[in-house]
């Protein structure tokens, strides 16, 4: 995946939520046809990337600024809500 920043620092430019962007995954060979219809509509449609099962990469202006197993994300965000729910017994003590 490579995301061009526009000069937005870079946690802006890859997780920003603006209500005028969207992910869409599609089979390739859909591509052309998904930038037809964008284009007719005045829509910029960027090819970001391709879904693969190994690693996640992700580039800022030509930069890889993000690479993964796709294996450690998941096993990451399976345990997330009970790892930010997990009090560290040190910090309670001390307060």
């Amino acid at each position: 995946m490579n995301v061009a920043s526009h000069g937005l620092p870079a946690e802006f430019a890859l997780f920003g939520e603006d209500a005028s962007r969207i992910v869409l995954s599609c089979d390739p060979a859909n591509v052309s046809g998904i930038q037809q219809i964008a284009e007719k509509h005045g829509i910029a449609a960027d090819v970001l990337g391709e879904t693969i099962p190994e690693q996640l990469e992700i580039s800022l202006d030509g930069h890889v600024v993000v690479s993964a197993p796709v294996s450690e994300l998941g096993a990451a965000y399976e345990s997330a809500l009970e790892s930010a729910l997990r009090t560290d017994q040190e910090l309670v003590a001390a307060h």
